[in-house]
């Protein structure tokens, strides 16, 4: 019967008659009552049917007395399986584990709350109703499951972190002063760390326990030391309410949104890892900044002392607060092609840990060699888990992979060389990759409380993003960061002050619209960046880089004359779009530095394809940064290598398998370019500097070829080849590029665009190109006039020609031959146009591309 459903008081244990009203406090108007839901209440107002909020089909009921846990629990075991709602209208202590079923649903008042005991775990399955407020208080154990956005200050999280530099205290005393800092009473029970007052000038760590005045306070600790001056940060501390945050997130699947409120200061927490195990996570910074104080309980700390901790598949961790982690390696794979989507388990029996639509990690041939956490890998990509075959050990993946792996690969596990082939589930039950991670407008700042040697300027307040398979990361602020292994990231309005590195078994990382401050970046596939400033020691080591519209007033990190340095790793494509340079620095006299090489030495030879070496020299000489398969090497007298495989031969030594110009030989010395498959378009230069930069700085003896395509939109043939000689109106040799043929192995082609034509006196008007020239001085009488009056394409075929040149002839070109080319005007008379208005200067485009330029 409606209007008749008993209504408990827990705290008596009465039936109460209801008192049924027909409209909720915002004026809603009741139209059905349902009979299989009631509404139990547990508030301190004397007013009955009190709501914030109104719930269609429940009756609010009288007001409830002796406010306690157990009549909390004695509501929701009266409850049982039917739905119903409480409304939390007082603070209640939680000293036994209680979990609220999905059935009922909390509503919370302003100042009311849940204060949990150490040790105690309160489940809600449902998403509370509430402002944005506090909910839970106490050192216990809060999980919201179901929910759809994770407010931070639920949890008791709030940012009001404050740095100040003149704390002072005597040796002994828990009397604590500052001239700068307003204490009020509502700073009582926050945490305060103040530099050098504990035992060796460590970091004190205390609590807030009383207020002498605006400028002094009473501690918790008395000081080991007496300092003046000293720096000190206290606030709330929001360590247990990030530990909830996570252990709530971890429950929600593929849902969790985590909010966080700009405050006075920063958000003070111990526990960093608090994104750690989470499936998908979309965080909203609203400005707010994030302070890890970790470093102040362990200052020889490094990576859990950072501002943000993500752990990598590398890692397992422990589930517990704070995290504890050990290293994990994955499964040894057989050999397998590319182009197949089936890998089969050396140990079958290790099946077990893949499921369908797990994401896994394919990885193998260490090319760092220097050890080091975790491994770096030449070859590597992700996939998912469609299929598993217990009996046969194999795994079926969502896409065929994209490189093929060697079970044979060096590897030296005492020096932590991870070379032989594995696969690794990204979703265990000690590890959860992100799936999708998005993070929105968040600052991470140093902790001026984290002193010592291990607390460097690139550690502390450093964001690392590692274990994501997509993540976005828009309008963050951090001193430094360390992006790692994960498949694909994207950072915009992205601001690094100190140092950015990224390295080590990444797809692909995107940069636009950014403020970076030394770039420092490993073995990864892919690296774009787009419209951003670059400051400080830069380089890369992508195997593909693409820069374009980017701001550099940088030093290469690496070279002490050049801007930037690329090729620490074999890089097989680098494309450089149009830049701005800013030439400040007089010993930096080119833009980019790409002379890095490995040796191969050859020790002893096996048939006439194979090389051997020790693996010691192979370590020490980390020839896995240059030499892999399909990698081109070459000895002083032109003898040269494709690399077609590498492995490990016998317990010391190391096999290189190659195709040959000519036989190796023992003693042989075969030499790698790191850098290949160079694409640069025009380069803006300016600053003091800027006429005497060239683009590209080279080795000054070079082995063997890189493959370079250089375009550049000029006026009057200016700053065109890599040697940056310029085209001067009346000269009659004007550009000769000794530097730049020399290093090509294969034909290439120049492509002019007349854009403007020539509309001075002169009958005739050519852009004139002519002489190469061979390894003993002989000239090839090359010559190519492109008329200058007429607007549109020509392509010329350039290289190496022995005998007459015909027409749209394409020939080999010898690498034994020194290339030469002049660029000159011809008009008037040779190397002169006659210019009687700037006007009549013709505009063109020139293009020097490569065939054939992937190696």
């Amino acid at each position: 019967m409606a209007g008749e459903a008993p209504i408990y008081n827990p705290g008596t244990q009465e039936i109460m008659s209801r008192i049924p009203v027909t409209t909720w406090r915002d004026g809603t108007v009741l139209t059905s009552l349902n009979d299989s839901k009631y509404l139990g209440a547990i508030y301190g107002h004397d007013s009955v049917g009190y709501f914030k909020y109104g719930f269609s089909g429940a009756y609010p009921v009288s007001r409830l007395s002796s406010i306690n846990q157990d009549c909390f629990q004695k509501l929701i075991n009266d409850l049982g399986s039917t739905t119903g709602y409480i409304l939390v209208d007082s603070m209640i202590t939680i000293t036994q584990n209680i979990n609220v079923p999905a059935n009922i649903i909390l509503s919370f008042t302003p100042n009311s709350g849940f204060n949990i005991s150490s040790g105690i775990t309160l489940v809600i399955q449902s998403e509370p109703i509430c402002d944005n407020q506090q909910l839970f208080y106490g050192a216990g154990v809060a999980i919201i499951q179901g929910v759809t956005c994770i407010q931070a200050l639920a949890f008791g999280a709030k940012a009001d972190g404050i740095v100040l530099k003149d704390g002072a205290t005597t040796a002994s005393s828990n009397i604590f002063s500052s001239n700068s800092a307003v204490f009020t009473n509502d700073d009582i029970n926050k945490i305060i760390f103040i530099n050098g007052a504990n035992t060796g000038g460590a970091t004190l760590i205390g609590y807030i326990i009383s207020i002498q005045s605006a400028n002094q306070v009473t501690l918790s600790i008395n000081a080991a030391v007496g300092v003046a001056g000293a720096v000190f940060v206290y606030g709330v501390d929001s360590t247990y309410a990030f530990i909830n945050i996570n252990k709530t997130a971890r429950t929600l699947g593929n849902g969790a949104k985590i909010v966080f409120q700009k405050g006075q200061g920063s958000y003070l927490t111990k526990f960093n890892n608090w994104l750690a195990g989470i499936q998908c996570a979309t965080v909203e910074g609203n400005g707010a900044s994030i302070m890890s104080t970790y470093g102040a309980y362990d200052a020889t700390a490094t990576g859990a002392a950072q501002g943000l901790a993500m752990p990598s598949c590398y890692s397992t961790f422990d589930n517990n607060y704070p995290l504890l982690s050990t290293n994990f390696f994955g499964s040894k794979i057989n050999s397998i092609n590319n182009f197949t989507d089936t890998v089969s388990l050396i140990s079958i029996t290790e099946i077990s840990t893949f499921n369908i639509n797990d994401w896994i990690l394919i990885y193998g041939y260490d090319n760092e060699q220097v050890g080091g956490f975790p491994p770096d890998s030449r070859y590597y990509e992700y996939a998912q888990i469609i299929a598993t075959d217990a009996t046969l050990g194999t795994i079926q993946l969502d896409r065929v992979i994209i490189n093929s792996y060697d079970a044979a690969w060096p590897e030296n596990l005492a020096q932590n060389d991870y070379g032989v082939p594995r696969i690794i589930s990204l979703n265990r039950t000690n590890f959860t990759t992100i799936e999708s991670l998005t993070m929105n407008d968040l600052s991470f700042l140093p902790f001026p409380g984290w002193v010592g040697t291990s607390a460097t300027a690139e550690r502390n307040g450093r964001a690392s993003f590692f274990g994501y398979i997509t993540a976005q990361i828009n309008n963050v602020i951090c001193p430094a960061c360390y992006i790692g292994q994960g498949k694909d990231i994207e950072l915009n309005n992205f601001k690094v002050s100190v140092q950015c590195e990224i390295d080590k078994t990444i797809d692909s990382v995107i940069i636009r619209n950014s403020q970076i401050r030394g770039l420092t970046q490993g073995s990864i596939n892919s690296l774009k960046v787009f419209n951003t400033v670059l400051t400080g020691p830069t380089n890369s080591n992508a195997r593909s880089v693409e820069l374009s519209g980017n701001y550099f007033n940088s030093s290469a990190n690496g070279s002490s004359s050049s801007m930037i340095a690329l090729g620490g790793k074999r890089i097989e494509r680098v494309q450089i779009g149009t830049n701005v340079w800013n030439c400040v620095d007089p010993s930096r006299n080119s833009l980019m530095n790409i002379t890095g090489s490995i040796n191969l030495p050859v020790t002893s030879v096996v048939g006439t394809d194979t090389i051997l070496l020790s693996y010691a020299t192979w370590r020490s000489g980390t020839s896995a940064r240059g030499v892999s398969m399909g990698a081109v090497g070459f000895t002083a007298t032109g003898k040269k290598i494709i690399v077609t495989r590498v492995y490990q031969y016998d317990a010391t030594n190391v096999a290189v398998i190659g195709n040959f110009s000519a036989p190796p030989v023992a003693g042989d010395l075969f030499i790698f370019n790191l850098t290949n498959a160079v694409s640069i378009d025009f380069q803006r230069k300016i600053g003091p500097y800027s006429s005497s930069v060239k683009d590209v700085e080279e080795a000054s003896t070079t082995v063997g070829y890189r493959g370079y395509r250089f375009n550049s939109p000029v006026f009057g043939l200016r700053n065109i080849f890599l040697d940056q000689s310029n085209i001067i109106n009346g000269a009659n040799s004007t550009i000769s590029s000794n530097n730049f043929f020399p290093l090509f192995g294969i034909p290439i082609k120049l492509i002019i665009v007349v854009i403007k034509a020539y509309t001075g006196p002169d009958v005739s008007a050519h852009l004139r190109i002519t002489n190469t020239t061979d390894a003993t001085g002989g000239t090839k009488n090359l010559l190519e006039l492109i008329d200058l009056k007429t607007t549109g394409l020509r392509v010329i075929d350039v290289g190496q020609v022995v005998g007459s040149r015909g027409t749209d002839n394409l020939v080999l070109m010898d690498s034994s031959y020194t290339q030469m080319i002049r660029v000159l005007y011809s008009g008037a008379s040779l190397g002169t146009i006659t210019l009687n208005d700037p006007s009549d200067v013709p505009i063109f485009q020139l293009q020097l591309e490569t065939f054939n330029y992937t190696y």
